[in-house]
């Protein structure tokens, strides 16, 4: 479509015709997906997760623009995003993944936080890297962790019709390349990789020399997103209400409620059969993170 016709009649009963604009055509490709996203539900109802049909049919364009701008606005591709998004979600039980499923131990580390709103209104998800993902036992539940900020930074992505913004605490960076690229992988393949921004905050000579490799676990579309800022940037940023605990903020991994909810490490590995040897190790892990911090 070149062209879009408005006719709109004037003194002289004339049609005003008027060039088609990007905004246009965005907002055509938006409906355009939208439309096909209805007929794939409505031809493979089982295959979707009500909840997933219930974000598609909300008002709220935010969700179906991510997954074209990352699909270079193409709708085949975004589809197909879209369908490995939704099956993988449902089929690992990630939309029903809790706070309680992961001992506060592993919260309490902030590894992953998904919480606060930058100035512009950015739902914030926050990396810290100095904190170590510790023994191969421990990956499947930093993974799990991983994904339930996913899932939240998701909602609060489609509630306030704002792409997310992601800072990285490269303070004392502790680096597993294996784990992270695995995390990047199921960012950048499972969710719509798209972001406001990714900033590396306080980054070391050190940390620049890993992050020409992590770089590259990201799309090329994403380089032009990434910012470089110390803690004084960070602050015109985001203010002390929306940064966690560990950047002087007043953001706390848990509520007092979610605390007293969630199983501590040596209930997990009781009710989930962990080695008694596994369980040493991790505990030992845990401890040492945590004491970091006190």
């Amino acid at each position: 479509m070149a062209l879009l016709v408005n006719a709109v009649l004037t003194e002289n009963v004339n049609e005003v015709i008027r060039t088609e604009t990007d905004e246009d055509r965005l907002k055509f490709k938006i409906e355009e997906l939208k439309q096909v996203c209805f007929e794939e539900v409505k031809a493979h109802p089982n295959d979707y997760d009500p909840r997933d049909v219930k974000a598609l049919e909300a008002d709220s364009e935010t969700g179906i623009m991510l997954f074209l701008e990352s699909n270079d606005w193409k709708v085949e591709p975004a589809l197909e995003a879209i369908r490995r998004h939704c099956s993988y979600r449902r089929e690992n039980g990630v939309l029903d993944l809790k706070v309680t499923d992961i001992p506060v131990e592993v919260h309490q580390t902030g590894l992953f936080m998904a919480k606060g709103f930058d100035k512009a209104g950015h739902p914030l998800f926050y990396i810290r890297l100095s904190v170590s993902p510790g023994p191969k036992e421990m990956h499947p539940l930093i993974i799990k962790q991983f994904l339930l900020n996913c899932e939240s930074v998701r909602n609060m992505v489609l509630e306030k019709n704002k792409k997310l913004a992601i800072i990285f605490d490269c303070r004392q960076a502790q680096v597993d390349i294996g784990l992270l690229r695995e995390i990047l992988d199921i960012y950048t393949q499972k969710y719509p990789p798209a972001a406001e921004y990714i900033a590396f905050l306080d980054m070391n000579f050190g940390f620049k020399m890993i992050l020409q490799i992590i770089k590259y676990f990201f799309p090329k579309y994403l380089w032009k997103k990434m910012i470089f800022i110390d803690q004084e940037a960070l602050k015109t940023m985001v203010d002390q209400d929306n940064l966690p605990y560990y950047l002087d903020g007043k953001i706390e991994p848990l509520s007092k409620s979610e605390i007293s909810e969630c199983p501590n490490l040596a209930d997990y590995a009781k009710a989930n059969n962990i080695k008694d040897k596994v369980y040493e190790k991790m505990k030992s892990h845990l401890d040492k993170q945590l004491s970091n911090d006190s």
